[in-house]
């Protein structure tokens, strides 16, 4: 099974070098990544460059948002699943191995538990909530911790441009409401 994995990003030199890192560490045949970046004004790109050869798709040019972005990167990816990653996450070791070992065949959301790290390098768990339901009432799902069936953004729809924040949360709402089969792990 192929696996798309997408950033965003807009002038994110301070830490999208890690973010691209804890990609390609993982990275195989069967994982495709692509970068979307709204046409920044700092060292994003020469960053970025520096790793273009394990990087698959790179887009630069100005966008109306982040969903915007996010659906660019949608629309590019060619893996049966989509991860999004922003520049300024990353994945753990062995993230996308447990993923493709996990995931069942008629899973169209699938989602864990994270791991956030603040200014003084200090972790602390981050905990979806397993039951998907939890959506309706807050993000109970962490983003960068989720990956989707391709088709079910073709199904239910993207990111919705109508809003600045929250677009996530209101992008799996709609795939629940649709009737998307969610998994957790």
């Amino acid at each position: 099974m192929k696996l798309s994995i997408v950033t965003v990003c807009y002038n994110s030199a301070r830490t999208i070098e890690k973010t691209i890192q804890s990609v390609i560490s993982q990275k195989t045949e069967d994982i495709e990544y692509i970068i979307v970046d709204g046409a920044s004004s700092d060292r994003t790109l020469d960053i970025i460059n520096m790793y273009r050869n394990q990087i698959d798709i790179v887009i630069s040019e100005q966008d109306k948002g982040i969903s915007d972005a996010f659906n660019k990167g949608i629309r590019k990816a060619s893996g049966e699943f989509i991860g999004i990653i922003n520049s300024d996450d990353q994945y753990l070791p062995g993230a996308f191995e447990l993923f493709l070992s996990e995931v069942s065949a008629d899973t169209d959301v699938f989602f864990g538990n994270g791991v956030r790290i603040n200014e003084k390098n200090m972790c602390k768990k981050y905990m979806s909530n397993p039951n998907p339901n939890g959506l309706k009432t807050s993000m109970s799902i962490m983003h960068s911790a989720t990956f989707v069936r391709k088709n079910a953004y073709e199904k239910y729809g993207m990111y919705s441009v109508d809003y600045r924040y929250v677009m996530d949360r209101e992008c799996l709402l709609r795939m629940l409401n649709g009737g998307a089969k969610f998994q957790y792990s």
